[in-house]
């Protein structure tokens, strides 16, 4: 898997969406805003996505509310493991927004395994305790989520209209070292784009592995030095 690191964040998003997304292709318009607003706002909390490619249309919620349950971003991102049909291919990205430079939005792409993320944040995921709600009137309040379903008008009539919610677990320091941890994983699992692997002598090759060699067959099956999986090639 790959990293791309301080790249023009839609262009490369771009490419995956003209290659592999069929229909609803301007999806991408949509997930531009929230990563333009994290560009400019520059909150480490709302910087960090998850960004999903379908057959039809694309998937962004935000990172740290993805792994807080009960939450939009939860319950979306974890909707698609469940849709997977078998002609659909999913690529998916960790994404951070960065900044932006000549109007360009810049960040890193930190490729995913989508099925084997949702087994990670599902084991991970923390519970959730209430929501922060701004207000239009600069006011913010702490509420239960069915607080503010059954109260929504009677605060919007003194505080004006709610600017942005966002869900506080029962634990936030938990929940920042499981970020912490998941993040430094996915970069260890990628490899730099922008980087290629060194060429390798065939000699070089060889060596890595333990060969044997089927007369009957003709199948040559082997065992890394590293990896002590079985594997079979033919002989050409």
């Amino acid at each position: 898997m790959l990293k791309h690191l301080n790249c023009d964040v839609l262009s490369k998003l771009r490419e995956v969406v003209d290659t592999n997304t069929k229909s609803y292709r301007e999806d991408l318009i949509h997930d531009e805003l929230g990563f333009r607003k994290a560009a400019v706002e520059q909150n480490p909390d709302m910087s960090r996505f998850l960004w999903l490619s379908r057959k039809n249309g694309t998937v962004c919620v935000n990172e740290r509310n993805a792994y807080i349950t009960g939450t939009d971003a939860n319950t979306i991102w974890r909707y698609y493991a469940e849709q997977k049909s078998p002609d659909d291919r999913y690529v998916a990205y960790a994404v951070e927004i960065t900044g932006i430079s000549d109007g360009r939005i810049i960040g890193n792409l930190h490729t995913l395994d989508y099925e084997n993320h949702i087994k990670s944040l599902v084991k991970n995921e923390v519970p959730l305790a209430s929501v922060d709600v701004l207000f239009s009137n600069g006011t913010t309040i702490n509420m239960q989520t069915l607080e503010l379903d059954t109260y929504r008008q009677s605060y919007t009539l003194v505080h004006g209209d709610i600017v942005s919610k966002k869900p506080m677990p029962e634990d936030e320091p938990v929940l920042q070292a499981i970020l912490k941890d998941e993040r430094k994983q996915c970069d260890r699992q990628c490899r730099n784009a922008d980087i290629k692997p060194k060429n390798r002598s065939i000699k070089s090759q060889l060596e890595e592995y333990k060969w044997q060699v089927d007369m009957k067959t003709g199948e040559m099956s082997y065992t890394s030095k590293q990896n002590t999986n079985q594997r079979t090639q033919e002989v050409l």
